[in-house]
């Protein structure tokens, strides 16, 4: 799944540039956890409170993006791992 620009412009209008990656290469270590699989995401962004968490998920969600919740990745499941790319 790749990102449109229209997300891409919401998601830089709700978010400062320290607070998301998009690029490949900063988003490949948010990929895996302990289970040893890895998909990329097509974005990772940082919440740093309650308003942030509800405004990824409402912008996701208008764009019916997939969202991957992630937490410190240590979980040997493949639980936090973006199977359909998406947002971390």
């Amino acid at each position: 799944m790749e990102l449109t620009q229209a997300f891409i412009t919401e998601l830089k209008a709700l978010f400062p540039a320290n607070q998301y990656y998009t690029e490949p290469s900063d988003c490949w270590v948010y990929g895996y956890d302990n289970s040893r699989r890895h998909a990329l995401p097509d974005a990772v962004v940082f919440a740093h409170n309650q308003q942030d968490i509800i405004n990824i998920v409402k912008l996701c969600y208008e764009h019916a993006i997939s969202l991957t919740c992630r937490g410190r990745a240590s979980g040997t499941t493949g639980a936090a791992i973006p199977v359909r790319g998406g947002v971390v």
